[in-house]
């Protein structure tokens, strides 16, 4: 009995020192005991195992401060790497990152979602083609993840109640497609996934997506609640007295519509040119968003940050938002400081679709090398 629960110790152990390394990057042995509070001995002992996995190497040696001169033990990124894809509807955006949640390459593709069969074999023979050309080694390649921009709930998709039966996507017919397993998933939910791991924090936010749907996730102690159910969805709040949606007025493709352009590009390129009848749709776009962040705020009291598509463009507006915010704001000593952009833009759920596999193989999957 004792013998098990001392194996069962080491494991865990063994666990915190490769999720320390792969997620908090270099640090020498001493900075590892102290960090995880175990002994320097049981560090060595742990490193020699994981070592011999080839997920670690020796690297940097530092400046003695007295004695032997410290190394940094270093986490081999590139032992695995995992892809991840978004389907939107104007595009495919794929990336692949490896150990450290690094993005390796990343790439996107004018195939917007269509339902046939011919649509979900011309996704797989894109996945195979970005796969041959970026890993060499097949058995490198951890999984395939794939988010989809419509609500899910348990991995199975969630309709309206007036959409057409010929406009719903058929998962099963999908999936019987790919020459490799995929999982279909809710594309807000993984690009807050990966917003957790960019902002490294244990910090609690709302992550709102924003682009060709309005979407998101509640994040909570770096989890997020709910994470199969039916919640973040921000595009279902009605607005207003004409009780018009936020998915009616606040995706990329309301505001083009209303300027009777092709692109969100178009419509900012108007903008610098002096158009004022662009600049005012722009404008009543960030009013009705300032409403809807000041009523996240109200509600949660969190941090809220702003992903998907339309994230690039609200960066340069971002001091407009703040003040926008700030005017409906009671207290004195309360501003807009929570809103915060995401770096990682348009690309975030297909990150966040690809960091899935890598967290699991963290867990527990280098224990089978």
């Amino acid at each position: 009995m004792e013998s098990t629960k001392n194996s069962d110790v080491r494991a865990n152990n063994r666990k915190r020192v490769v999720n320390t390394l792969f997620r908090e990057g270099p640090m020498t042995k001493q900075e590892l005991a102290l960090r995880l509070d175990i002994s320097l001995p049981t560090v060595t002992l742990l490193l020699k195992e994981i070592t011999e996995k080839g997920l670690v190497t020796k690297g940097e040696v530092l400046s003695s401060t007295g004695g032997r001169k410290p190394v940094c033990i270093t986490p081999v990124y590139d032992i695995k790497y995992s892809i991840g894809a978004e389907i939107s509807m104007h595009e495919i955006r794929l990336v692949m990152i490896d150990l450290g949640s690094n993005i390796v390459v990343k790439e996107s593709y004018p195939y917007g979602l269509e339902r046939s069969r011919e649509y979900w074999e011309k996704i797989n023979c894109v996945l195979m083609d970005f796969m041959d050309k970026n890993i060499k080694d097949r058995d490198k390649l951890l999984d395939i993840g794939i988010t989809l921009q419509i609500p899910m709930k348990d991995g199975a998709a969630m309709w309206k109640k007036d959409t057409p039966q010929e406009q719903r996507v058929d998962l099963e017919l999908a999936e019987s497609c790919f020459e490799l397993p995929v999982k279909f998933r809710n594309s807000a939910k993984m690009a807050a996934i990966a917003q957790i791991w960019a902002l490294n924090d244990r910090e609690n936010f709302v992550f709102v997506s924003l682009g060709s749907y309005v979407g998101g996730g509640i994040v909570y102690n770096s989890v997020i609640m709910g994470f199969s159910e039916l919640n973040g969805q921000f595009g279902s709040l009605m607005m207003g007295p004409e009780h018009k949606k936020l998915e009616e007025v606040c995706t990329a493709k309301s505001i083009c519509q209303r300027a009777g352009v092709a692109s969100v590009d178009e419509l900012m390129k108007g903008i610098e040119e002096g158009n004022i009848r662009f600049q005012k749709i722009w404008e009543e776009y960030l009013d009705t968003l300032s409403i809807m962040f000041y009523n996240l705020h109200c509600i949660f009291g969190w941090k809220i940050v702003i992903g998907g598509s339309m994230s690039p463009y609200l960066a340069g507006s971002k001091e407009k938002l703040e003040y926008q915010i700030s005017r409906m704001n009671d207290l004195e000593e309360e501003d807009a400081s929570y809103i915060h952009i995401s770096d990682l833009g348009a690309y975030g759920a297909a990150v966040g679709a690809a960091m899935l596999p890598i967290d699991e193989f963290l867990e527990f999957g280098y224990n089978e090398l």
